[in-house]
Order: structure tokens, then C-alpha cells, then sequence
């Protein structure tokens, strides 16, 4: 479902007021929150390596970042601020990843990042970023985050019930991996 169809389903099921606006926001914070929590999805971002260039802007928060490969060495996230680190190293800085030294070569696509997904925000066309499987997820949050708006509580109350639900069968769907047996001496 697209944004646009989360709404219009949310309206039909809970007549309101609330502007497109506002509920576009209400679905982008759940989006933002889902794939904090039980959504957590990776992705990559590959950059060339650019002579000169220090600073690479990411187009997520850097709390996302999983890894780093740099020109073939992998960079875990929790090596990129240490204090101690001696040459060359990476390290972050306003919403940058950044190289000391600065390289001195180019290396196209020698950049590589993984990071954990971000939503985008996006219009009625668009469509959010949670498990697509599962759009009603959406539509029971928005008109329960509505409901509360209008201090109708027992109604919002039903709208998390089913929410909850529908969180309950994507966690049946997508189980999470069972641990492998271990065996301490």
C-alpha cells in the first residue's frame, strides 16, 4: 500500500479531521520507529574514492553505520572514533565519514558503507518501509495515533489492539533465527 491508500484506509475506518500532512508525518515517525525496533533492515552505500577528499556526506545518521570497507579493508563501526587509533583511520564528523589521512588516489567504488535503513519521508505516492506484507500495521497506528489525538481512548484502545496483532503475525511470519547450540566447558 502507498501512503496515499494507508490514509484513505485509515479515514474509512476512522472518520477525522487531521491534514494529509500530519498523518504523512505520523506514518514516517512509525516507519522511523519500526525499523529501529523489529525492522532492522541493511543496506549499502558504495562512493568512489576521490584524491583530496576527506569527507564523504552520508545521507543517514552515522549511528546507522555497521561497517566500512575502505579500499578493500573492513572498518567495523566501533573502530571509527577510537581516540587512541594511529594512521590511517576514519572517523566521523557532521553527518560525514571522514579519512586521515586525506587519500591520495582514486579508487572508484573503493568506498563501501552498511548501514541500517532509513525511511525516507515521503508523499501519497510514495510507500513506507516497513514490510509491505504487513500494511496494516500502518493503517491501526495511524487511527489509533488519531483517536488519542481526539481523547477517544477506548477507540484508540481497540486500533492498538489491532495493531498489536498485526505485529504478532509479521513476528509469526519472520521468526527470528534460532540461536546455534553452544557448548561452554
Amino acid at each position: 500500500m502507498t501512503n496515499g491508500e494507508i490514509i484513505e484506509t485509515a479515514n474509512d475506518l476512522y472518520p477525522n479531521g487531521f491534514t494529509e500532512a500530519s498523518k504523512l508525518t505520523q506514518i514516517y515517525v512509525q516507519d522511523q520507529k519500526l525499523l529501529r525496533t523489529i525492522y532492522r533492515q541493511k543496506t549499502a552505500y558504495a562512493y568512489d574514492i576521490v584524491a583530496g577528499q576527506y569527507l564523504y556526506p552520508l545521507p543517514f545518521h552515522v549511528s546507522k553505520i555497521i561497517s566500512v570497507v575502505w579500499d578493500g579493508v573492513t572498518v567495523d563501526y566501533e573502530d571509527i572514533n577510537e581516540d587512541n587509533e594511529t594512521p590511517p583511520f576514519l572517523y566521523t564528523y557532521q553527518g560525514s565519514l571522514g579519512r586521515y589521512p586525506t587519500p591520495d588516489t582514486d579508487v572508484p567504488g573503493g568506498l563501501i558503507i552498511f548501514a541500517y535503513l532509513e525511511p525516507e519521508k515521503g508523499d501519497t505516492t510514495a510507500s513506507p518501509s516497513f514490510d509491505g506484507d504487513f500494511p496494516m500495521v500502518h493503517v491501526y497506528n495511524l487511527c489509533q495515533w488519531m483517536a488519542a489525538r481526539n481523547r477517544e481512548y477506548e477507540i484508540s484502545s481497540g486500533f492498538i489492539g489491532q495493531y498489536n496483532n498485526e505485529i504478532k503475525e509479521y513476528k509469526k511470519a519472520n521468526p527470528e533465527p534460532a540461536l546455534p547450540p553452544m557448548r561452554v566447558e
